[in-house]
């Protein structure tokens, strides 16, 4: 069982600090080296020695460092449970739009769900979902190989070829850490990576529904297909993309039932039925030549016309239970105070990472 007591005397903590620990704080709050250090009165070339280990912060810096990071004293002396996550272990979707400092933002919030659940694991003995994919994972060569890997998802899982309602709680009896993103991750919309043997995708929570759902489906396709791919290369993205429609959309089954010309009447219908956008169908039955490009052009008009990015028939969207089912059973025993203090964070600084996966109740 790992050692979960630290110092929290800043003279002390002087002597033992870890300097990715600081890193890892500092980009926990988004912060840059030189926004870190005019808060502390420090240069950015200071920030950037105390990281790389070359100087050590002395007792009076490391309070003012523990105050504007919002983090104990005792944290600096903590070694992670894990490697430190880069941003090219992750798949990011709209990487141009969104800033480093949000990437690595929520790729911290990601280590730290992972540093929670081993807390759980190792002192209460709560038994997480195994991972079930890592068996499935394939190389892509072509559109066929994307269509065949979906289907050979499906039949994996006892899936059949209709719609998946239930595809968040699916994709976490698989094994699959499914975390909300907190609002203040600015820009980041999804992402995905293995981390210790563990998939993990975190997404933004306050989307539509249709718009999360098809987003998982794709976080999938890249744990199953691009472990060791270049991150945000259109290439990948793409491949996602086709994978989530075909995992969703099953060929055969879609084509049954979907018209062969546009109609928002019909389509509204299929989304009810199937759990995807009215968007992500017609591209889908235009890719499988069902839909004409008239038709396609005058769908996406219609839609852009009536609803703007916006879409009729969203249904509630389930959220993912696992880790918060966990922390609700351990909390008579180990509540999240003592998980604070087994973390070295502050109650508040973890409560507010834990919100987007709690909800409004602080346990």
């Amino acid at each position: 069982m790992a050692d979960f007591s630290f110092p929290k005397d800043p003279y002390v903590v002087a002597q033992c600090f870890v300097p990715e620990q600081l890193t890892r704080a500092r980009e926990l709050n988004a912060l840059t080296k030189t926004a870190l250090a005019k808060k502390i009165d420090k240069t950015a070339s200071a920030i950037t020695q105390f990281e790389s280990g070359v100087i050590q912060p002395d007792p009076k810096t490391l309070s003012r460092l523990s105050l504007a990071l919002y983090v104990p004293v005792s944290f600096f002396a903590r070694k992670p449970l894990g490697p430190r996550l880069t941003i090219d272990d992750a798949h990011f979707r709209s990487l141009r739009s969104v800033s480093q400092q949000s990437r690595r933002q929520a790729l911290r919030i990601g280590e730290l769900a992972y540093e929670i659940m081993s807390v759980l694991e190792e002192r209460e003995g709560i038994e997480l979902p195994h991972e079930k994919i890592s068996q499935l994972k394939q190389s892509i060569f072509s559109t066929r190989d994307i269509e065949s890997l979906a289907t050979a998802v499906r039949r994996s899982w006892g899936l059949g070829d209709g719609p998946i309602p239930g595809l968040m709680s699916l994709l976490e009896s698989k094994g699959i850490n499914i975390l909300p993103l907190a609002n203040d991750c600015e820009g980041v919309d999804a992402f995905s990576f293995w981390y210790q043997n563990r998939p993990f995708i975190m997404l933004t929570m306050g989307k539509n529904a249709s718009r999360a759902h098809f987003d998982a489906a794709h976080e999938l396709g890249h744990l199953l297909m691009h472990e060791d791919a270049l991150p945000a290369d259109p290439d990948t993205e793409k491949q996602a993309d086709q994978f989530a429609s075909a995992f969703l959309l099953p060929k055969e089954t879609f084509l049954a039932e979907c018209p062969n010309r546009w109609s928002l009447d019909k389509f509204k219908a299929l989304k009810k039925r199937w759990h995807v956008s009215i968007r992500a169908m017609v591209y889908r039955a235009h890719k499988l030549g069902r839909l004409s490009s008239a038709s396609y052009r005058r769908a996406f008009t219609d839609l852009n016309r009536l609803y703007g990015k916006n879409e009729p028939n969203e249904w509630t969207l389930s959220r993912p239970t696992v880790l918060k089912q966990a922390l609700d059973m351990v909390n008579d025993d180990l509540p999240l105070d003592e998980i604070a203090q087994i973390l070295a964070l502050r109650k508040g600084h973890l409560e507010t990472i834990l919100q987007p996966i709690t909800g409004n109740r602080i346990l």
